[in-house]
């Protein structure tokens, strides 16, 4: 899986050099730089010339990354969750068990997907050093998790095999109140992403080896 990089102005396209890519990941550090995880696990930065080199020189393997304020959130194995702060080389350790990790649009929050169990996750919102505010969701499956533009929500997929609830749900960032989207959507896929407005979902499905992809508005 190889990464390329093209300049929007120009549409001249650079391939990222000498590293294999896992699938999906890449964000970008600054207007020169993107990050992301190599198929080895190792987590890396390429530059707009596509010149690649190690970010964390570790020989942990890294499941997730993701920036966050003045340095990276990652998970290593055992879905151990870390900061690397910026300009320091040893990470600092946040929580066990993470799953998955999206921080809020303006970096002061942190939702939080935790395997509890090996039949249970729960989905939390968290400071930045993984203390919990409170528990949004506890459930077999939880995925797809997004921010609202603003912070003030957050939209999620959420199967549980044993209440047998499941579907797109929505919880206010605040208060921790929970809405069941009626659609029918009880297997969503990928990520759920939010209109700029925050007025609107995009979501997708896949049914009889076709990928069926929704707009759902919200009130």
């Amino acid at each position: 899986t190889f990464g390329y990089i093209m300049n929007l102005q120009t549409k001249k396209t650079v391939k990222i050099k000498n590293v294999l890519l896992y699938p999906s990941s890449g964000e970008w550090l600054n207007n020169s730089e993107v990050m992301f995880i190599t198929m080895e696990g190792k987590l890396s930065k390429a530059n707009v010339k596509g010149e690649a080199k190690p970010l964390l020189h570790r020989d942990d393997r890294i499941l997730d990354a993701v920036k966050g304020i003045g340095g990276i959130y990652y998970i290593g194995v055992n879905n151990q969750l870390f900061f690397l702060h910026n300009e320091q080389t040893d990470p600092e350790k946040i929580r066990d068990n993470v799953v998955s990790i999206i921080p809020s649009p303006n970096g002061k929050q942190l939702a939080l997907v935790q395997q509890k169990d090996a039949q249970t996750r729960t989905l939390s919102i968290t400071d930045l050093k993984g203390s919990e505010a409170f528990q949004l969701a506890l459930s077999t499956q939880i995925f797809g998790v997004s921010w609202s533009p603003d912070g003030s929500k957050l939209a999620y997929n959420f199967i549980s095999e044993k209440e047998g609830d499941k579907g797109i749900f929505i919880a206010d960032g605040l208060t921790g109140d929970v809405t069941h989207l009626n659609v029918n959507l009880d297997y969503a896929a990928d990520q759920l992403a939010w209109s700029q407005s925050g007025h609107k979902l995009v979501a997708s499905s896949f049914t009889q080896n076709q990928v069926h992809t929704y707009i759902i508005f919200l009130k």
